[in-house]
């Protein structure tokens, strides 16, 4: 049975909670050791990656409903835009630090000099693999666009804004043209409503893979039982 949004780094993060002091995760005391710093540091970067999943679960809600009361200085197709390039820049952000924890993982695996190493590597060279490839596929629906291209423009919506200038350039245009834009903006906010929230199921499964191996590969760093990261992952199978 599949999870809620942040049920699964929800769990992660009660791990730590459960498991080390929290003034020392909640940065009120140094650490004392490499243990310690690889706590501390994976709390705050995992606890960083929820809150970017957290808000990304939130973008069909942006598309839908926030937007300015007055129109006239910001149009609703210039609200879309700045919630398209907002979600463009926040996959982007989640892959860098969901990669970075991954690097970090790799680098302290020297560290530490545990047993069974070399399946560890090999357990994060997966993730990486599965971060990539899943926040790949996440683009902007039926447009295809990448959604790592800062420079993705919406033809629907450049053509709204277009008629909202001119119709204050024109005002014999004004009726004909704010037609044509409200026409076209709809259209444009229906169609990110809908492919936010196909987006949005697309995190939640990744969510779902990756916490839970995080979850397996720091219980053996720290030495701790990692069974209830395993019942986790046959969870999200069933």
């Amino acid at each position: 049975m599949k999870n809620k949004s942040g049920e699964s780094f929800g769990e992660l993060l009660l791990h730590f909670l459960s498991n080390f002091d929290n003034d020392l995760l909640f940065s009120k005391r140094k650490y004392k050791n490499d243990k310690e710093r690889l706590a501390f540091d994976m709390f705050t970067r995992l606890n960083d990656v929820r809150t970017v999943l957290d808000r990304l679960q939130k973008y069909p809600i942006y598309f839908e409903s926030f937007y300015g009361p007055d129109k006239e200085l910001i149009s609703e197709a210039e609200a879309i835009e700045y919630h398209l390039h907002s979600f463009i820049q926040d996959i982007y952000i989640l892959q860098e630090r969901l990669l970075r924890i991954i690097g970090h993982l790799k680098r302290d695996l020297k560290t530490f000099d545990l047993d069974h190493d070399d399946y560890f590597k090999e357990l994060i060279d997966h993730l990486g693999k599965q971060v990539k490839s899943t926040l790949g596929k996440v683009t902007n629906g039926s447009r295809k666009r990448h959604v790592h291209d800062a420079t993705v423009r919406d033809s629907d919506l450049s053509e709204a804004r277009l008629s909202d200038t001119l119709r204050k350039i024109d005002p014999t245009l004004a009726n004909i043209l704010s037609e044509k834009s409200v026409k076209l903006t709809t259209k444009a906010r229906s169609h990110y409503v809908e492919e936010a929230t196909r987006n949005a199921k697309h995190l939640v499964s990744l969510e779902d893979f990756i916490a839970p191996r995080f979850g397996i590969v720091l219980a053996h760093f720290f030495e701790q039982d990692g069974s209830k990261f395993k019942d986790r992952i046959q969870s999200n199978s069933a």
